[in-house]
């Protein structure tokens, strides 16, 4: 029997391995409704999102960057600027702008569970590749019309998509 690289239920292993065996910056992009409730604080949530990167260093990877909205679904931009709330993709553009070239959002993924994720990836550059996994809300929101570039299990199995395609003999 063959076995298996993925490992389901572990995305910081996923994200570790994403790190170690391409050249991608890693970055991850949440909205965090929460903080805008009064129901987290922001700096809890930045402890939160701290531990998640710690996690990954644990792991062997590295985490480059995260992101995270704030502003619940009823937030309205001031005019010119660009929602930071996925399925806007100012958290992207943000990320881009911060990275400078070391990001190209042309030749960039997007992995998430929700349509609003690929809406978001795809309203930040038509030609990123979104990735929907079928954990969590597996696409099930339909809070967005916007339709995935590959769907997979969970991220274990989009890492290993990924790696495949930025690591095949050009």
């Amino acid at each position: 029997m063959r076995e298996e690289k993925t490992t389901p239920g572990k995305p910081v292993n996923a994200i570790a391995r994403l790190s170690n065996e391409t050249d991608a910056r890693v970055v991850i992009v949440t909205n965090q409704a929460c903080v805008g409730r009064q129901k987290l604080s922001p700096e809890i949530a930045a402890e939160i999102m701290q531990r998640v990167a710690l996690r990954v260093e644990e792991a062997g990877g590295r985490l480059d960057a995260v992101y995270f909205a704030t502003n619940g679904s009823d937030y309205v931009p001031p005019p010119g600027a660009v929602s930071a709330r996925k399925p806007e993709p100012g958290l992207l553009l943000q990320a881009a702008h911060d990275f400078g070239p070391e990001i190209d959002l042309a030749d960039s993924y997007m992995i998430g569970d929700m349509t609003t994720d690929i809406a978001a990836g795809k309203s930040a550059d038509p030609r990123l590749t979104a990735v929907l996994v079928r954990t969590g809300f597996a696409g099930s929101d339909l809070r967005a019309n916007a339709a995935p570039d590959h769907v997979c299990a969970d991220i274990s199995q989009a890492v290993d998509w990924i790696i495949a395609r930025e690591n095949r003999p050009e």
